[in-house]
């Protein structure tokens, strides 16, 4: 298995692991996949949306990226744009199947 490029932790504590495709990511069309888990198994989600944002120039992309599931607890998007260099961050959203509920999360890239 190939490490994850980062793991970050969800608003509500689920471990959330990200992978790019190039990795690191790169100015132009990348593909991200994201999982869940509570620390010991995959979480399941019904829905995953995200938003792309560069925090420093107060701005997103007009492309929002469609995630599609993949396997237990684990989506991918193929068409994620950073279109200029500097720090990016990709504010997704995920719905859990096993209560319904609302949780978020927030990975942070260095885009060149």
């Amino acid at each position: 298995d190939v490490e994850p490029n980062l793991v970050v932790q969800s608003a509500s504590g689920l471990s959330v692991s990200v992978w790019t495709a190039p990795s690191p990511p790169v100015k132009g069309v990348n593909a991200l996949r994201v999982s869940f888990s509570d620390g010991a198994a995959a979480v399941s989600a019904t829905d995953v949306t995200a938003t792309v944002w560069m925090p420093a120039h107060g701005h997103g992309t007009s492309l929002k990226p469609t995630f599609d599931e993949v396997g237990a607890g684990a989506f991918e998007a193929a068409h994620v744009v950073f279109f200029m260099d500097g720090r990016w961050e990709v504010r997704g959203e995920l719905k859990e199947t096993s209560d319904g509920s609302a949780d978020s999360f927030v990975a942070a890239f260095d885009v060149r």
